[in-house]
């Protein structure tokens, strides 16, 4: 049994701590997350799971951020989804993105397929 569980565990990839921001000036998870999803891309291409979500006045955003092989190489696959109140969610992705790094004390991912021309950070929305 305990065999079983290690294998599904190792499909399923690691879960890094989600963070929260939100609303106003609110924030849970720390950065832990996102320094997670980059020791595991950086560890020749771990599977790892990552999310970030934050809480607007009447807005609902998710990033869910995923180290996994594409096409053959390491890639961050980027799925991004927006709820503005009595709206349905507005679903962008997947976006490929084929580098993830620290710049200062944050974690970006950049190098994405079409849609995105610039990096974007792991840990905020800005």
């Amino acid at each position: 049994m305990v065999r079983v569980a290690a294998v599904v565990v190792a499909l399923a990839g690691q879960h890094c701590t989600s963070r929260a921001i939100g609303p106003g000036t609110h924030v849970e998870g720390g950065t832990h997350g996102a320094t997670c999803l980059l020791a595991a891309f950086r560890d020749r291409c771990r599977p790892a799971q990552y999310v970030l979500t934050g809480v607007g006045i009447s807005t609902f955003a998710v990033e869910n951020f995923s180290v996994e092989r594409w096409s053959g190489r390491c890639a961050v696959v980027v799925i991004k989804s927006v709820t503005v109140i009595q709206g349905k969610p507005q679903v962008t992705g997947p976006l490929i993105c084929r580098r993830l790094r620290r710049v200062g004390t944050d974690v970006v991912v950049d190098r994405c397929s079409t849609g995105a021309t610039r990096a974007f950070s792991l840990t905020s929305f800005a």
